[in-house]
């Protein structure tokens, strides 16, 4: 099995006691899965495939799985023994700032954020750390580009703290 940020990948058994192996007129697996040991409120099913991906895991939960197999008749196994995933926590998000100055000789600063964006993300300012308000959002895809945000001070607020959220 691999594993992949908020997501649970799978490869079919293929020795697993009760759980016949792809090549036995298994045409598709029933994951099912929950947070709490033999409780199972999710399933998933992958026909004609052996590996899969279960997305939309919450970070930091220990994610339970059992899986069964489905023959050409429509039968279901029993359930394979039970596997534990926790889903690890995401890398915190490092900002590098830089500034530039503009063709009119107006400072600004870059703030940028390289691969650790991965999905939705906000920025929000605060000039007290306690007060927090929307100042940009964007998708990033994690792949090393970089998410940046251009800041163009305002000169009624001398000193500005930015902070990013993913979601």
């Amino acid at each position: 099995m691999r594993c992949g940020h908020k997501e649970r990948r799978f490869r079919a058994p293929s020795t697993s006691p009760g759980i016949p192996s792809p090549g036995e007129d298994v045409y598709a697996y029933n994951i099912y899965y929950g947070t709490q040991r033999g409780v199972y409120p999710n399933s998933a099913t992958f026909y004609y495939a052996t590996n899969g991906v279960i997305s939309g895991l919450a970070a930091g939960t220990t994610n339970y799985f059992a899986v069964s197999s489905i023959d050409v008749y429509g039968d279901e196994s029993a359930l394979s023994n039970e596997a534990a995933y926790v889903v690890p926590p995401p890398d915190p998000i490092v900002l590098k700032a830089q500034t530039f100055t503009d063709g009119s000789g107006q400072p600004y600063l870059e703030i940028s954020a390289r691969a650790a964006v991965n999905g939705s993300w906000e920025m929000d300012a605060s000039t007290d750390l306690q007060n927090w308000n929307y100042y940009a959002s964007g998708y990033g895809y994690g792949y090393g580009n970089d998410v940046s945000v251009d800041v163009w001070p305002d000169p009624n607020e001398p000193q500005m703290f930015f902070r990013v959220i993913n979601y």
